[in-house]
């Protein structure tokens, strides 16, 4: 009887040892499936690195230009928890758009005048629609997502567009200033050009233009430091003109969100901002809301799209200055070489339209250590160098504009115009065939 017992209490001894060996052993299994999981899932990361690098890790932006997917909601999806701010969005917006233009950008080359291009400019509601101006007064407008162009011929020696702008609802009408001594809307349709104004002579003649659409205003500058306010009819604003400066009135513009406000650049060095309200028909001189001081003349001064208290100016020589701040006395000074010649269009800085990225050409000196012509891109905050292109044709790229939506960028080499345009968008021989073969009473709108 005692036998039986110690049988029985072994029996149960092994039973519970087995069942307690057994739970060790499964816990022993899920731990090892768990490590491999684990495993496999770090060696899946590791493996896929090249596309996604970490953002607060040891690697350079430079690496994190290269490798992450240009995908803004990618990267709001990788950040850290609490950390998806507003400065951070910033930080990194320049990022994804110099990855985008490295990338995905290639030229296309187009050679539609006699003369050197003079003006660029984007319909500000339409970012397929450009249109081009030269030397010889000749005007080209281009709808990129059709073949062909259509153009306006110009008088050839002394028809110099220097001012263009579009009409903010009619992209077959554009606004022009030029030698000639005439401000005109011209017509690509060919039935409502007209001359809004003249001065009826070749030694004075109109040099800058600007359109306020808000209130359907036009400002422009001469040659002699006078500006002028009409409406975009042509009717008188200012009854006489007002002498801003004191020499050659290179660049005038609105403000976008303040219209009252417009700014003027001249050869006399200077830069001004001034309040339309405070300039009447008084025969007194006006004076200017804040004065900008440079060591050479100015070809051009704007306002940043994307906030109200940064202004880009760009000198005759190597200074690109960015004004900022509510009183504008903070500056920033980008040395840079753009110097003036005779028979160059003269080179200005201009802005991105999504983030204050500073885009310009670049005309070597003899002394520079990176000779190749191409177009520089700065950090409008800080003044680093983000990124190069190379001019497909060699030449100096003077004009370099963006559309409104920021994937397309215009430039002016010589009498060379070049679109530079994503890859997937176009086949690129075949729209430079279509658009050098003008098709004469085709409507691209």
């Amino acid at each position: 009887m005692a036998a039986e017992k110690r049988n029985s209490k072994q029996k149960t001894s092994n039973r519970s040892g087995t069942s307690s060996s057994e739970s060790v052993n499964q816990k022993l299994r899920c731990k090892r499936k768990v490590e491999s999981n684990s495993e496999s899932v770090k060696n899946k990361h590791s493996s896929s690195k090249n596309n996604c690098v970490p953002i607060y890790g040891k690697e350079k932006p430079e690496h994190f230009i290269q490798s992450f997917d240009f995908s803004p909601l990618n990267y709001i999806k990788h950040f850290p928890l609490g950390q998806c701010s507003v400065l951070n969005l910033r930080k990194y917006a320049e990022t994804f758009i110099i990855n985008d233009i490295s990338r995905n950008k290639i030229p296309i080359t187009l050679n539609p005048f006699e003369r050197r291009v003079t003006a660029i400019t984007w319909h500000p509601k339409y970012s397929q629609i450009a249109a081009v101006g030269s030397k010889g007064g000749e005007l080209s407008l281009y709808n990129l997502n059709k073949p062909g162009s259509n153009f306006i011929p110009g008088i050839g020696p002394g028809g110099s567009i220097v001012g263009l702008k579009f009409h903010q609802d009619d992209p077959s009408l554009v606004y022009t200033a030029s030698i000639t001594g005439d401000v005109r809307v011209d017509d690509f349709d060919g039935r409502r050009g007209k001359i809004l104004d003249s001065t009826g002579c070749f030694t004075d003649w109109f040099s800058s233009l600007d359109v306020c659409y808000e209130r359907k205003l036009l400002l422009y500058g001469n040659t002699s430091g006078k500006v002028y306010l009409k409406s975009v009819q042509g009717q008188k604003v200012w009854s006489e003109s007002k002498c801003l400066h004191k020499k050659k009135v290179t660049h005038v513009e609105f403000s976008a969100p303040d219209p009252n406000i417009f700014v003027t650049a001249s050869i006399d060095h200077s830069v001004k901002l001034w309040d339309i309200r405070m300039i009447g028909d008084s025969e007194l001189k006006p004076n200017p809301i804040c004065e900008f001081v440079h060591l050479k003349g100015v070809n051009s001064a704007y306002f940043s799209p994307t906030n109200r208290h940064s202004l880009l100016t760009t000198d005759q020589n190597d200074e690109i200055r960015v004004y900022k701040s509510s009183i504008w006395n903070d500056k920033l000074i980008i040395n840079h070489p753009h110097r003036q010649f005779q028979h160059l269009t003269p080179i200005k800085a201009t802005w991105h339209p999504l983030e204050d990225i500073v885009v310009v050409g670049r005309y070597p000196t003899s002394s520079d250590d990176n000779p190749v012509r191409c177009i520089d891109f700065f950090d409008g905050s800080t003044g680093k160098l983000l990124h190069r292109l190379r001019s497909p044709t060699g030449g100096i790229l003077s004009l370099n504009a963006f559309n409104i939506s920021g994937d397309c960028l215009a430039s002016g080499t010589g009498s060379t115009v070049v679109f530079w345009k994503d890859k997937d968008v176009f086949d690129g021989p075949a729209f430079q065939k279509s658009v050098l073969s003008v098709q004469n009473g085709t409507s691209l709108i």
